[in-house]
């Protein structure tokens, strides 16, 4: 396996991830003493964009397309063109399958579990997770899954899409197939 192909995690990670997990600690406060303490208030107020652009940035840190966790078909097409896919585009050069970031726990419910207990945000990068999949496997993925910190694939296991992590150079078997 080309060694591009392994997860590094770049040296600025955990500075960036602070600083957006202190951008998001911020806006909870601010919307907290504002009234807002459930999701259905941020459209009363109009307020969403002042909480969702961490949750856009955690997962995206090291690159948008050059995550951690990439699906199966994602994978297998990576080791078939040789190369990952592009960090600006998530294409090949070959037209086939086009590639998107995912979160694997959906932002709306973090957004809830979020304002439940805003102590929470300590622990926001192991639940705030992106996984590159295929626009197909995206569809497969049910929402409105709710955050449950101990499967945070559950979204995943429902939709039956393995996922490789490139760490730890392992599979994470979500519906048996790769037994």
């Amino acid at each position: 396996m080309k060694s591009d192909f392994l997860y590094v995690e770049p040296p600025h990670s955990k500075e960036w991830i602070s600083f957006w997990k202190k951008s998001l600690e911020n806006s909870v406060a601010f919307l907290k003493a504002n009234g807002v303490n459930q999701y259905s208030d941020l459209s009363k107020y109009n307020a969403r964009s002042l909480i969702e652009p961490p949750l856009w940035r955690i997962p995206e840190t090291n690159g948008k397309y050059h995550t951690r966790f990439f699906s199966r078909e994602v994978w297998e097409r990576t080791l078939s063109e040789g190369k990952l896919p592009s960090k600006s585009t998530g294409k090949w050069k070959s037209p086939r399958a086009e590639v998107m970031l995912e979160h694997v726990v959906e932002r709306a419910p973090l957004i809830t579990w979020i304002l439940e207990d805003p102590n929470r945000i300590q622990r926001i990068e192991d639940v705030c997770i992106g996984c590159i999949v295929t626009k197909e496997e995206s569809k497969k993925l049910p929402s409105r899954q709710g955050v449950d910190g101990s499967d945070v694939w559950k979204r995943y296991r429902i939709g039956k899409i393995d996922v490789y992590d490139r760490l730890l150079q392992r599979w994470h078997v979500l519906d048996g197939s790769l037994q």
